[in-house]
């Protein structure tokens, strides 16, 4: 950034003035030290995210759920169908016909190739089989709506 502005590397209170230029974030001194911040996710996978969007209701369940309404109080039937469910709530044969194009597990993030076809959605399908058999029984599984 010095040699961008052609300043002195250690004229630290004209470069803080630079920061909103340079990075176009804000920034100050601290401690000796220039600082900016950035409200940017530079490595983001999505710029938005919704539990279940378009989604609600994706994990099909091995057997009926009770639904309840108004603080849980009341019934109001059953379901089939979540949106979040332990592993072991869920029917694999359902999910693993038809799974979600991506898998963050275990702190990693798995995706299929957008709009995967023939080999590409086979070797998904596979591998999503493998890590969906890894995650414990006991795991809360949520679907998420995002978008890129």
């Amino acid at each position: 950034m010095a040699e961008h502005y052609a300043v002195s590397r250690d004229d630290l209170a004209t470069l803080v003035t630079k920061l909103v230029d340079y990075f176009g974030d804000e920034g100050f001194l601290r401690d000796g030290k220039l600082v900016h911040i950035s409200k940017a996710n530079r490595q983001g996978h999505f710029d938005w995210y919704e539990v279940g969007g378009q989604w609600k209701g994706f994990l099909r369940l091995r057997q009926p759920r009770q639904v309840r309404r108004f603080f849980g109080l009341l019934s109001a039937g059953e379901t089939t169908q979540a949106t979040s469910a332990r592993k072991v709530e869920i029917d694999p044969q359902a999910l693993l016909a038809d799974p979600p194009m991506a898998l963050l597990f275990r702190g990693k993030w798995f995706e299929s190739p957008i709009f995967a076809v023939g080999d590409f959605a086979e070797k998904w399908k596979t591998e999503f089989a493998q890590l969906f058999a890894e995650i414990p029984d006991d795991v809360m599984l949520t679907v998420v709506d995002i978008h890129s």
